[in-house]
């Protein structure tokens, strides 16, 4: 699909977001999943490992078995995972709001200039 400016319409029409990358940071498909409330389904690499706890499953990277495993768990139980991702949204909606966002960060780079 490529880029799009307009992520709704794809958000809104999926079960689950699958990410079987192999090596990631913080990437923004990430976040606007979670603050949507959509479960995620990913490598444990990156802030995957952070973000993703009981509102998705995570697998090893490039380990095809645990791919498919966490799929078919994720099928079996996904009411269970729709509902735990849509109460989490508002906690990362916050959390990931960019006045926040920005706040936090600026925090961070002040604590580690103040400490050279």
């Amino acid at each position: 699909m490529g880029f799009q400016k307009n992520i709704k319409i794809f958000l809104n029409s999926a079960d689950a977001l699958l990410m079987p990358s192999h090596r990631e940071g913080l990437p923004m498909i990430l976040i606007e999943a979670i603050c949507t409330g959509i479960p995620i389904i990913g490598s444990s690499v990156g802030a995957l490992n952070y973000l993703v706890t009981d509102n998705g499953l995570l697998f090893e990277p490039r380990n095809i078995n645990d791919i498919s495993d966490s799929i078919r768990s994720f099928s079996s139980n996904k009411n269970n995972f729709l509902e735990i991702a849509l109460k989490k949204a508002t906690i990362f909606q916050k959390r990931f709001h960019p006045n926040n966002w920005g706040d936090q960060t600026i925090k961070i780079y002040r604590k580690v200039l103040s400490q050279k």
